[in-house]
């Protein structure tokens, strides 16, 4: 088991595994049919749950080093979107699949740029 370690000024002191690389994961590359559940009610102490069927699409970028995963699903008639962006890096303090990330958003056009410095 992993121990959680702080540095000085109290952030949390993240270090790649020595056996991290940019294939960890690989075996989500494709196409899925995936079933989920998730708590009706988070933090209420609630042993309800719901069940939805969702697809799930992921695909690696940026010459393997990323890869982005998207996941379309209906919850109770809501449709839902998913996304995950995962870059590999072995720099310090700058975590195992986070990168250097700048984020601006044009709220207006609803897009979401990202500036990525590899």
């Amino acid at each position: 088991m992993t121990s959680v370690k702080f540095k000085t000024t109290g952030e949390l002191d993240i270090s790649p595994s020595a056996t991290s690389s940019n294939k960890d994961f690989d075996f989500l590359v494709g196409e899925w049919n995936i079933h989920n559940k998730k708590l009706k009610s988070r933090l209420s102490n609630s042993n309800e749950w719901i069940e939805f069927d969702a697809t799930h699409e992921m695909r690696k970028v940026l010459t393997d080093i990323g890869n982005v995963e998207n996941i379309h699903t209906t919850i109770e008639g809501e449709a839902y979107e998913g996304m995950a962006i995962r870059l590999f890096t072995r720099q310090p303090n700058y975590g195992v699949y986070i990168g250097r990330i700048t984020i601006w958003e044009q709220w207006k056009s609803r897009w979401l740029v990202l500036l990525i410095k590899i």
